[in-house]
Parts: C-alpha cells; sequence; structure tokens
C-alpha cells in the first residue's frame, strides 16, 4: 500500500471544518487511511485575484486505489465542499492536490505525479516538510525538507537563463522592482545558457528559470513550446533540482515568473 501525500489549501468558509471533513471522509473511503495530518498553515494568496490569506495543511494517506481513482476521490470532496473553477488561482472552498503517490513518475491527460508545482511552491512544503521532511522527491532527487530549505535563503538567488539576451535583461530589470528580497543573476551573452552550479558571488541558485531557446539566435520563426530537440538538451544541462520551464506556463514569462517567485517566497 503506497504512502500518498495530498496537499489542502482553501480561503473561502470554514476553511478549518472543510479540511476536517474531508479528511474523515477520506479516512473512512473503502482502501485509503489517512495516517498523519500536518499543522495548518496562513498563507499568503499566489496571483492578484486569488483573494483572502489561505489556509494550508497536508496529509499522508494509505491507499491501495490506483493513482486515478484517488484523484477522482479528491475531486468529489471538493465538489462536495462546493469548489468552483471560474479561472486560474481563483478563491476556493477546498482545493486537495495529490502531490506524491509513492515513489511513482505519473504523466496522464488528468494527472502529473509529483505535482509538477509542488517543488517549489511554500505554501505545499511548509506542512509537507512538517510529516514528510525525509521524503525522497522521485523527480528532483532531494527531500522535501532540502527543496524547502534552498528557498528560505535570504536573499533568495534567482538564475535567468535562456531565451534572448534582451528578453533576460528586461525580464530581471521589472523582477527585482517588485522583489527586493531576491537576488537575480543573469546570463548575458547571446544564446546563453547556465550550466554552472554557482553564481558569480558563489551563491547556489534557489531558483533557475529558463525562457526558452533563443528565436532571434536561432532564426525560428515560430515559438517553440517547452524544450525540444537541441535546446530540451540545453535545459536538461540545468540543475534538476531548480530548473523550471516559464515556457510551459499558460500565459507570459514575466507572469508565469512572478507567480512562481510568490509561491517560492512565501
Amino acid at each position: 500500500m503506497p504512502s500518498c501525500f495530498i496537499a489542502l489549501g482553501g480561503n473561502l468558509g470554514d476553511v478549518a471544518a472543510a479540511f476536517d471533513s474531508a479528511l474523515k471522509r477520506l479516512d473512512a473511503a473503502p482502501g485509503v487511511s489517512v495516517r498523519q495530518i500536518s499543522s495548518t498553515y496562513q498563507t499568503v494568496p499566489v496571483g492578484s485575484s486569488a483573494g483572502s490569506v489561505y489556509l494550508n495543511a497536508a496529509a499522508e494517506l494509505h491507499c491501495r486505489l490506483p493513482a486515478l481513482d484517488l484523484l477522482s476521490l479528491l475531486q468529489a470532496e471538493e465538489q462536495r465542499a462546493g469548489r468552483e473553477r471560474p479561472f486560474h488561482w481563483s478563491p476556493r472552498t477546498l482545493d486537495l492536490d495529490l502531490i506524491l503517490y509513492g515513489s511513482r513518475l505519473i504523466r496522464h491527460p488528468r494527472l502529473v505525479v509529483p505535482h509538477p508545482a509542488a517543488w517549489y511552491r511554500r505554501f505545499v512544503l511548509d506542512p509537507l516538510a512538517e510529516i514528510a521532511g525525509g521524503v525522497l522527491h522521485p523527480e528532483k532527487r532531494q527531500t522535501i525538507s532540502a527543496l524547502r530549505g534552498r528557498l528560505l535563503v535570504r536573499p533568495l538567488i534567482v538564475r535567468l537563463t535562456g531565451g534572448a539576451a534582451a528578453h533576460r535583461m528586461s525580464l530581471a530589470a521589472e523582477l527585482r522592482r517588485q522583489f527586493p528580497q531576491v537576488e537575480f543573476t543573469v546570463d548575458e551573452q547571446a544564446g546563453s545558457v547556465f550550466s554552472q552550479p554557482l553564481d558569480s558571488t558563489g551563491g547556489t541558485p534557489g531558483l533557475v528559470l529558463w525562457l526558452g531557446p533563443d528565436l532571434e539566435a536561432t532564426g525560428h520563426r515560430h515559438r517553440e513550446t517547452g524544450p525540444a530537440g537541441s535546446d530540451r538538451t540545453a535545459f536538461e544541462l540545468l540543475p534538476l533540482a531548480s530548473r523550471l520551464d516559464l515556457t510551459a506556463w499558460p500565459g507570459p514569462p514575466a507572469v508565469g515568473a512572478v507567480a512562481v517567485l510568490q509561491a517560492a517566497l512565501g
């Protein structure tokens, strides 16, 4: 029976009561046993339309259900609590995300595990580290506590790489104005890809944000979605534990970078 970890969140209604009710029903579901529950954390909302302060927690489940069946069970609990999805980062009564399903890597149209954003979100990592600090993230190959610890360093070092040099520089300037607690380092040459573990100050980046291939340098006429071909090789040279592909964000990279940094800073 694999150990599965879920994240709980919400900021509408009596969220603490929603957590309690959902966990009791999960524990009563056939094939599911709730083994650990973290403390409840107050966290700042991410995104301009996310609403007021959130409550977040994490729980460990022992589960005999297949991953997709567990996902359906979690979504049924969200619906029971009145969850609506009018837009991305909308306020919510209850959010139940499957973060880890044992050590499995799952890529399915309905489900990606490990949760692709959990490793840099403090509102997930803080409660998760309380009950699963020594658990190894099967994709990042670091423990939950180590992933969280990278984000606690101040200033948080964030490296911008990939994309056009002018874009990297302008984005860094924009982000510096919004995040004074972050030290941004930028690959300044055209077509440059960061491949060293340390920056010029000797600090290890907590995040390395990939802006995609340099389309001007390569002469591509159309924007590619995510790393591909030789560009995939370039992306994979980046440090595994800290690399994040902003071209996969559903919107402009600048918007994605702001949301990532808000979540990472906590």
